[in-house]
């Protein structure tokens, strides 16, 4: 049997986050970078990086849900899309 490993990326409670500010203009900046966090950069990862197998099942509403063949690729790609949004945070502190 040809096992594979599911990945489900879920941004739960961060509704505080993108709603901290009564200002319209904060709501939608934290709202697109919830965006590109679960859909933009995972698909861009994904891309990039063939070796990893990734079948992006859906992306999107701040919810993910990605298939590897191996737990190894996932870790990997988890790992790739962790850095990346660190980094984007601290470019926006």
């Amino acid at each position: 049997m040809n096992k594979k490993t599911v990945t489900v990326l879920d941004t739960t409670g961060i509704q505080n986050y993108v709603f901290n500010s009564n200002r319209l203009r904060e709501n939608i900046g934290a709202s697109q970078l919830v965006h590109e966090a679960t859909d933009v950069w995972i698909r861009s990862i994904a891309q990039k990086n063939i070796r990893l197998e990734t079948e992006v099942i859906y992306a999107g509403g701040g919810n993910a849900l990605l298939l590897f063949p191996t737990i190894e690729n996932a870790i990997k790609f988890t790992e790739k899309l962790s850095e990346r949004i660190l980094r984007k945070q601290q470019v926006l502190i």
